[in-house]
């Protein structure tokens, strides 16, 4: 099985983990990432590239992804000045 990394609105939340079934596993295959910001939003920015990931990355806790990230958000943020 694949890993599968999704952003939830936190208010919808409890009704994905009901209706999956999901059950909290520290290496399991799913990761629910649960946001406050409208999911109009999310979807906007996810549209756009590799924001997301890259705000994921830059909160990382490992140096590399934190750089990574960081670079990836320096990177879209100049492309949207120009």
């Amino acid at each position: 099985m694949s890993a599968v990394d999704a952003y939830v609105s936190e208010d919808e939340v409890d009704e994905v983990v009901t209706s999956h079934a999901l059950v909290r596993e520290a290496n399991g295959a799913f990761t629910l990432r649960v946001t406050t910001m409208a999911s109009d939003v999310v979807a906007e920015l996810v549209s756009t590239g590799d924001v997301v990931a890259a705000l994921d990355l830059a909160g990382s806790l490992d140096v590399r992804e934190r750089s990574v990230g960081t670079k990836a958000l320096h990177d879209a943020l100049e492309a949207f000045r120009a």
